[in-house]
């Protein structure tokens, strides 16, 4: 399906359920990349796209007091997205949802990623469990093909 010249690993192949298109999983946005931009689907008429429909959320504990929403996320686009987008921008893409801020002693700040993932292993899905999962048959997690699964 990947053409090995467009230097790209693969780790998954499946058919989306609805909609007739398929989902191309790689090890790095890096090759994420190489696939999105690549002129060869679209030569055979495929359209690549990422999907951005839920957005990654990270928690954010242990806030020094004195730094008030609108410091934080000041400080969060400088240290992190200077260089790639305005921070009108940044503060548009991003949503600060806080709880009270309380009196607290302590100025360190832990960050948890907060990813929250379902995988099938009946059809290689997202956002479902195998008891969930409306496929009888399993699907290969390789190629995304029925009949048969690839070795661990």
């Amino acid at each position: 399906m990947v053409s090995p010249s467009l230097g790209v690993r693969v780790h998954e192949v499946r058919e989306l359920r609805q909609g007739g298109g398929a989902i191309i999983r790689t090890p790095s946005v890096g090759e994420l990349q190489k696939v999105v931009t690549s002129k060869r689907f679209a030569e055979v008429g495929l359209n690549v796209a990422q999907n951005a429909t839920e957005k990654p959320k990270v928690v954010v504990y242990d806030v020094d007091t004195a730094i008030g929403p609108e410091e934080l996320m000041q400080e969060l686009h400088e240290n992190n997205f200077d260089s790639e987008m305005t921070l009108s921008q940044f503060k548009k893409s991003v949503y600060l949802a806080t709880k009270a801020w309380s009196v607290t002693d302590g100025a360190t700040v832990n960050v948890t990623p907060e990813v929250r993932t379902y995988a099938c292993h009946r059809c290689v899905g997202f956002d479902h469990k195998v008891s969930e999962c409306r496929q009888k048959d399993n699907v290969c997690r390789q190629c995304g093909q029925q009949g048969h699964t690839a070795a661990k």
